[in-house]
């Protein structure tokens, strides 16, 4: 049997304003709902029609810069079979988000990202990023798509009474894949100015003379959304 991949001890976040944010990113759900292959797509724009089943958990990096500002995304693609169920607190141990991904056809693989999320808010801090996915919409025909109930209203109900995103997304042809990790490197940005701000000096004021008064401002600027880029 081959043996499940153990993942390197997670780097300290630096209060450098001109570092890297460094973030590691889980990816959670049922087995065969698609998390490989929206690892892959994302990190290599790549789609296989079949892959093989991870074992324990695969590891990927993605580099992104979103206004001037450089985002390190480390993704653990995780076994969805439930007998390496165990080893999973060991990959999203740290982890700043999670994907939690259901197959939009496959109504049990909903109830497994309910149960996810019931274990990440007991083992894992508050503040941990969620956004719940609706995988693999390029199998649902134009009728199912048009109707006024969709399946995946479920979804994003379930997602605002938990406090996480919603996205729907094809690995197949792409779709809402880019939207989901922008999402998370937006606020993840976020998180990393208030935590610079909290963690930053308090302003100097000096005064030469009675007209003329200097200030030191340590806090970073301002990061408007914009496309993301390798």
């Amino acid at each position: 049997m081959a043996k499940a991949f153990i993942p390197p001890k997670q780097p300290s976040p630096s209060q450098d304003p001109n570092a890297a944010i460094e973030a590691k990113i889980v990816l959670l759900g049922d087995t065969g709902v698609g998390k490989t292959s929206i690892a892959l797509r994302f990190t290599q724009d790549t789609f296989q029609t079949r892959t093989t089943p991870t074992i324990g958990a695969s590891f990927l990096m993605k580099n992104l810069v979103i206004d001037e500002k450089k985002i390190k995304l480390q993704i653990w693609d995780t076994a969805g079979q439930e007998r390496f169920k165990s080893l999973a607190p060991m990959y999203y141990r740290g982890a700043s988000a999670a994907l939690l991904i259901y197959d939009v056809t496959s109504p049990s693989s909903f109830n497994k990202v309910k149960d996810w999320v019931n274990e990440l808010r007991i083992n894992v801090p508050e503040d941990i990023i969620m956004v719940i996915v609706g995988n693999k919409i390029d199998k649902l025909s134009d009728r199912v798509k048009n109707r006024t109930l969709k399946p995946e209203v479920g979804g994003q109900d379930y997602a605002r009474s938990v406090g996480a995103s919603f996205i729907e997304t094809s690995a197949k042809t792409k779709e809402g894949i880019e939207e989901v990790f922008r999402d998370i490197a937006n606020r993840l940005i976020q998180n990393w100015i208030q935590s610079f701000n909290r963690a930053k000096p308090p302003e100097i004021h000096y005064t030469h003379g009675p007209n003329v008064t200097l200030t030191t401002d340590h806090s970073p600027k301002e990061i408007n959304d914009s496309c993301c880029q390798d």
